[in-house]
């Protein structure tokens, strides 16, 4: 499920004027991140000037706030905007990501494929939780990200 997110934001970049530079990168303008062996999904560059750092999380569990500062540590060392594609976040971790300069892409529900839907039936009953067939980001969440990039000098 993570891959599929993945994809559908680099559309979603794609259709904001970014080109994908790298993907499960650490390393942006002969600057390596070296403290730890993570990774960032990807770091995309807009045609304006400036680079985001992306890690999507598809999955139903926050991304543990460890290692979401650790990505926001991670972009500021390499200089370039934390991007947070996710499910969910609790407040403090999204005004950490905008203290940065960053953004955080909320969209409440768990992005499944075209042809997963009876997967997606199965796990929406099984965890009380939103899923979503889709087969690309919502329209609400695409004018959202569009909205961030505009306001960006």
């Amino acid at each position: 499920m993570g891959k599929h997110l993945q994809f559908l934001f680099k559309s979603e970049l794609r259709a904001n004027q970014f080109a994908i530079l790298c993907q499960d990168c650490n390393e942006f303008q002969g600057k390596k991140w070296t403290e730890t062996e993570h990774d960032l999904d990807f770091i995309a560059s807009h045609q304006r000037g400036f680079s985001v750092g992306v890690e999507c999380k598809n999955t139903l569990p926050n991304i543990p706030k460890n290692e979401f500062d650790l990505k926001i540590r991670m972009c500021h060392y390499l200089g370039i905007k934390p991007v947070f594609v996710v499910r969910w976040l609790p407040q403090s971790y999204i005004y950490d990501a905008y203290q940065e300069g960053g953004f955080c892409l909320l969209f409440e529900t768990q992005a499944y494929p075209w042809g997963y839907n009876a997967m997606a039936k199965k796990n929406a009953q099984s965890f009380d939780l939103p899923v979503l067939v889709m087969p690309e980001l919502p329209p609400d969440a695409q004018a959202r990200f569009s909205k961030w990039v505009s306001k960006q000098p």
